[in-house]
């Protein structure tokens, strides 16, 4: 009787080990490898066993979050503690040398002239940006700031993709301003609308998905509260954010918070009588000065 139990217990244990070590080694194959994964199932980097930053080779918008990664990688977590980085532009880094630079930008100029309608007699978009580019000019730096111009409507600024004709695109004017240490990016512009000349007031623009979209929607929202309460009797100023994609290229890629102002439109008798008036232009002017001053202050 003990030879005929203890044999079967035997072959028992022997065929036991045998399907052990064979679920053992299914289990492990069943166990996807990083090189297993799609790019979109586990995230940048899954296949190293590191989430990491790609460098920034495309159009689309950048995340804080990219913007203030570490350069050190980050410990991969399963699932991913975060969504897989967003490439974006390249944004040139500046030094903070405790000085407060604004860059105004007025709109057009040289041999473009912008926009125009008959309400501006023999004048168009130009004749209207510089000057009040030039009084805001005064009146920041009368407040303590240093104020850059992109152009003065005398010199034409030179940039590392200038091509040579006497206009200065919103490529050449960025491709400037990069070269700058400045804190601020401010374009003016005016707007037109010739299919209904009752359309008018003032549009504050700035673009999301961008490093600086904090700092630009409050900085817009400090500008327009600024031009409200300098022209309390005009219709009130409002504020545009733009989608990435769709946003004007100037404040899409600056590499500062910015923003776009469209003082008025041209195709409308009062605004373009007000954008004409040396008076209306300083009130205009201090609004932007004062809304800017707050943003920083």
């Amino acid at each position: 009787m003990k030879k005929l139990t203890s044999f079967p217990r035997r072959i028992l244990c022997a065929i036991l080990s045998v399907v052990f070590v064979f679920l053992l080694s299914a289990c492990r194959d069943a166990v996807p490898t990083g090189g297993d994964l799609s790019a979109d199932g586990g995230g940048v980097g899954r296949d190293t066993g590191t989430v990491s930053t790609p460098p920034d080779t495309s159009d689309a918008p950048v995340t804080d979050a990219q913007t203030d990664a570490p350069d050190t990688t980050v410990p991969e977590t399963d699932p991913p503690a975060t969504e897989p980085p967003v490439t974006g532009p390249t944004y040139p880094s500046f030094s903070d040398d405790g000085v407060l630079t604004i860059c105004l930008d007025a709109g057009h100029g040289f041999g473009d002239v912008g926009t125009d309608s008959a309400f501006l007699g023999d004048k168009s978009e130009k004749d209207i940006t510089l000057p009040i580019v030039l009084k805001l000019k005064d009146k920041l730096e009368a407040l303590g700031f240093t104020v850059i111009l992109t152009h003065d409507g005398q010199t034409f600024p030179k940039s590392a993709i200038d091509n040579g004709d006497n206009l200065f695109n919103p490529k050449e004017r960025i491709s400037y301003a990069h070269t700058l240490n400045i804190d601020y990016f401010l374009s003016i512009h005016c707007d037109s609308y010739e299919a209904d000349s009752s359309v008018k007031g003032t549009r504050v623009y700035y673009s999301m998905g961008t490093p600086y979209e904090s700092d630009s929607s409050t900085a817009a929202v400090k500008i327009t509260k600024g031009i409200n309460d300098a022209l309390p009797n005009a219709k009130k100023t409002v504020i545009r954010n733009m989608e990435f994609d769709s946003a004007y290229y100037v404040i899409r890629m600056a590499h500062v918070p910015s923003a776009l102002i469209e003082i008025g439109f041209v195709t409308n008798q009062t605004d373009a009588e007000n954008m004409l008036s040396e008076d209306w232009q300083n009130t205009f002017a201090d609004g932007i000065a004062n809304g800017l001053n707050d943003y920083f202050t």
